[in-house]
């Protein structure tokens, strides 16, 4: 199964949740959209991705 993640092509060995894919990506915290919606964090669990589906990831980085 393919997505499309930050506008490039991401490779997902099966239908995986979206919290999935963040533990792949050690990603922690900041904004994500899944086909153009605004996931908010309490719904990551809930969320299913399917083949095609575009997923937008802006992580916070801090510092000074």
């Amino acid at each position: 199964m393919e997505i499309l993640l930050n506008g490039k092509l991401y490779s997902l060995t099966s239908e995986k949740k979206l919290v999935d894919l963040f533990k792949k990506l050690n990603f922690s915290s900041g904004a994500v959209a899944v086909n153009n919606a605004i996931i908010h964090k309490e719904d990551f669990e809930k969320i299913v991705l399917h083949n095609n589906d575009k997923v937008d990831i802006v992580e916070v980085v801090g510092g000074g």
